[in-house]
């Protein structure tokens, strides 16, 4: 399960530059990050969680940029 939270947080990651679309993909991996963290997987449930976090920011950053050019 962390793997998959891994995979969804890497894909938020990567699409974050292409503004809301990561956005699905990083709750997903939060949420399964969280599932397997509580499930045992500590070590991978981080890596998921810190991908899924990084793809989140960054796709909200893009996307109120791309909404409001004065932010930047």
């Amino acid at each position: 399960m962390a793997v998959v939270g891994i995979v969804c947080g890497a894909i938020a990651v990567l699409a974050a530059l292409f503004g809301p679309f990561a956005i699905p993909f990083a709750i997903a991996g939060l949420v399964i990050g969280i599932l397997a963290a509580l499930r045992g997987r500590k070590a991978l449930a981080w890596v998921a969680l810190g991908l899924s976090i990084v793809g989140l920011v960054i796709s909200v950053m893009v996307t109120t940029s791309a909404l409001d050019p004065a932010i930047l």
